[in-house]
């Protein structure tokens, strides 16, 4: 039986948490999101300081989108406490202006180290399908 799901993962560690969408036809497999800010809270905390909770199991995917967009709306994105980056709803998923603000502040903070000319010949080869010579 194929599971349409809304489901909370919430960080135990500081109480933020995201709200997303799932299709399953096992409700233990493991799945703990797609989101990339959900993603790197598990890598950097570890999935043992999580919990997920199924909010709904709905029967069909047009439920599943709608109830996700009335959840994870624009005011939802720009809270402090969520790791969600984008309005819910499979097809309508979108970035909140607040969410691009700060992903291109993020994005001015990084730094790129050096790349040798070794490297660079390297990348380039490969990028070309030129086996990478040592």
């Amino acid at each position: 039986m194929k599971h349409y799901l809304i489901y909370k993962i919430t960080n135990n560690l500081n109480g933020k948490f995201y709200i997303g969408q799932h299709t399953t036809e096992d409700l233990n497999d493991g799945y703990m999101g797609s989101g990339t800010a959900i993603k790197r809270a598990i890598k950097k905390h570890g999935e043992e300081n999580f919990t997920k909770e199924i909010l709904y199991d709905v029967d069909d995917e047009e439920l599943m989108d709608f109830i996700e967009e009335l959840i994870v709306d624009e005011d939802f994105v720009k809270r402090e406490d969520t790791y969600n980056l984008k309005t819910g709803g499979e097809k309508h998923c979108r970035y909140s202006e607040e969410s691009k603000r700060k992903m291109s502040e993020a994005n001015k903070r990084r730094t790129h180290r050096p790349i040798s000319e070794e490297t660079r010949r390297k990348m380039s080869e490969a990028k070309m399908g030129h086996p990478v010579s040592e």
